[in-house]
């Protein structure tokens, strides 16, 4: 499985683990990145409970969870 299959399916550790095997994070799929890949993902996800897509976030400081694992694995 390549890394943006990864990506897809949200298997934070899957690709944290392809990214120390190697896999080139730099890597382009349909236009993206890893990362803008991960971020385009991430944007897909339904919103939590008590907000709405046009919500817009916490800063990091009123943040209730650490950013999603996907997007770190990325980085």
């Amino acid at each position: 499985m390549d890394a943006h299959q990864v990506v897809e399916q949200g298997d934070a550790e899957a690709l944290a683990q392809l990214l120390a095997a190697g896999s080139d994070p730099d890597e382009v799929f349909s236009n993206m990145t890893l990362l803008a890949h991960a971020i385009d993902v991430e944007v897909k996800v339904t919103p939590p409970a008590g907000t709405t897509p046009t919500t817009r976030p916490a800063p990091a400081a009123q943040r209730s969870s650490p950013r999603p694992k996907i997007y770190e694995a990325t980085k």
